[in-house]
């Protein structure tokens, strides 16, 4: 576990790039971090586990980041007793055919126990995924995930519910005039939701920066990241991602380096997969999903409910169809000017292939 002060403190003294240029000359490198090691043998190898290696993420290529499991801590409590319910929502920054951050709504779980360990199921309303490209094509993307512990009403739990099931493999979208958008259905938010929503106070906030291209920081990779309060750091510094044992099942969750026994402190956190995979196939339209939750926010008041949607998909697709278009053909232009034998140019050549595989309509194609 490396907290971000740690992080800035190798970047400003220049560790990361060391680590880099020695990669690049001898094929293997080490950082020495507080609580431990980073070998960069060790980066993808998971082969004494019988798990499948992860797939490598970076401009060009495909990105999900993935809900793996909640840890609750010290879960907060209702004023006279009783239990709260737990909303996860997360939000995406710097996207490529918008600027605003659409946010969803990944998990709704009612009843909530202190130290209770949650992950994503078949049995679980929610979805996982909180966010996917067929290929990164921007240099730095921000994510950002929150934890609100509020009470919800049935009728609440149902709606969501219902809407969970819409939207299959994605998440919920919601905008701030109110509405959520689940498949291509759109309705209106509860009350008790929307107060808890844009008001609660948030249980465990955590960002995340992915960055491709910025000089003197380290290229982000394909792994798992846990998410945890700021001031929670100390607490969590014996511990990593890794796998226990539950009624014989491996399952991911934060243990201790030494012991391997799993985090059971008052804490909480969220543990994310990060993977280069291409699971275009389930989850192709979650770009689209989001350019069409920022139109509606931005464009669509009182009368949303009138509107659409399967209309406003449809252009935001043919949008950002065009939007990617445009960027490869100018992308092409400047290469002619190029020398194909320069980094430069493959750089470039690498970008034109990211623009190429977000297009969705052939007839775009170039």
């Amino acid at each position: 576990m490396v907290s971000s002060n740690e992080m800035n403190e190798k970047h400003s003294i220049g560790i990361f790039s060391r680590f880099n240029k020695e990669l690049k000359k001898v094929g293997k490198a080490k950082i020495e971090f507080r609580n431990g090691s980073m070998d960069s043998a060790e980066l993808y190898d998971n082969t004494a586990l019988n798990i499948p290696n992860r797939t490598p993420i970076g401009i060009g290529k495909p990105m999900s980041i993935e809900i793996l499991s909640i840890y609750t801590g010290d879960a907060p409590q209702k004023m006279f007793g009783g239990k709260k319910d737990l909303l996860v929502v997360s939000g995406i920054r710097s996207t490529t055919t918008h600027n605003e951050a659409p946010r969803a709504i990944n998990q709704l779980i009612k009843e909530v126990d202190d130290k209770q360990f949650l992950e994503p199921s078949a049995f679980s309303k929610g979805s996982p995924i909180v966010y996917y490209t067929p290929a990164v094509d921007v240099s730095t993307t921000l994510c950002s995930l929150e934890v609100i512990a509020d009470t919800f009403s049935k009728e609440t739990f149902d709606k969501i519910a219902g809407l969970f099931d819409k939207a299959g493999s994605l998440p919920v979208f919601f905008t701030s005039n109110y509405y959520l958008l689940a498949g291509s259905s759109i309705v209106r938010m509860a009350g008790d939701l929307a107060d808890a929503l844009f008001e609660s106070q948030t249980f465990l906030k955590g960002n995340i920066p992915f960055r491709f291209d910025t000089p003197e920081v380290p290229i982000s990779m394909a792994k798992q990241i846990a998410i945890y309060n700021d001031g929670d750091e100390r607490k969590f510094k014996d511990f990593a991602p890794g796998l226990v044992d539950v009624g014989g099942i491996k399952r991911p969750a934060l243990v201790h380096r030494i012991t391997k026994n799993r985090y059971s402190g008052d804490a909480p956190y969220i543990l994310l997969s990060i993977d280069g995979r291409d699971r275009n196939a389930e989850l192709r339209d979650f770009s689209p999903k989001m350019a069409t939750t920022a139109i509606l926010d931005k464009f669509y008041g009182s009368d949303i409910e009138s509107k659409s949607t399967e209309i406003i998909e449809t252009a935001m697709e043919l949008y950002n169809d065009m939007h990617y278009f445009k960027k490869a053909k100018d992308l092409m232009e400047e290469m002619k000017e190029i020398n194909a034998n320069t980094n430069e140019y493959q750089r470039m050549k690498t970008l034109l292939e990211a623009y190429q595989a977000n297009i969705r309509n052939e007839q775009f194609y170039v």
